[in-house]
């Protein structure tokens, strides 16, 4: 099993080099656990109760390739939530933008998720966050090891 990826990329000049790479390596390991489910997904524990049969259910996310179109960029994402798949896109005008806006939808929609102001959803423990970036005016919610981001 290979243990690392090579992969180019086009980073448009408004971008420091070093700011993007910084930030691929610092996600990538926690993105590409999730997204692949060869690591820690994030889990719901949807018991009712003592009696509760459901048990705890895996909630998977996947980033999919950025696309160039015509006078934008696409990146596509899915989040497997326990009553269905939500599938979205998320757009930017250049590769690395798309895919920083996907992930923070990501993070947006499960900060903002009823199964997380439950308290019931957990990645790798229970109020140490989820591993996905939010932008800057919703930081606060931010819990555990995710307010390091």
């Amino acid at each position: 099993m290979p243990d690392h990826v090579h992969m180019m990329i086009l980073i448009p000049p408004k971008y420091a080099v070093s700011q993007v790479i910084g930030y691929i390596k610092a996600r990538a390991r926690s993105i590409w656990l999730v997204s692949t489910g060869r690591g820690s997904a994030i889990s719901w524990d949807s018991t009712s109760g003592p009696e509760g049969d459901a048990g705890v259910v895996e909630i998977s996310a996947r980033i999919f390739l950025t696309i160039e179109k015509e006078d934008h960029w696409q990146c596509e994402y899915e989040i497997d939530w326990p009553n269905g798949v939500r599938k979205k896109k998320a757009y930017g005008i250049d590769s690395v933008q798309s895919l920083l806006i996907a992930v923070q939808l990501i993070g947006i929609e499960i900060y903002t998720s009823e199964a997380h102001r439950s308290g019931k959803l957990m990645w790798q423990a229970h109020g140490d966050g989820y591993g996905f970036p939010l932008p800057s005016g919703i930081r606060d919610l931010y819990e555990g090891n995710d307010k390091s981001l």
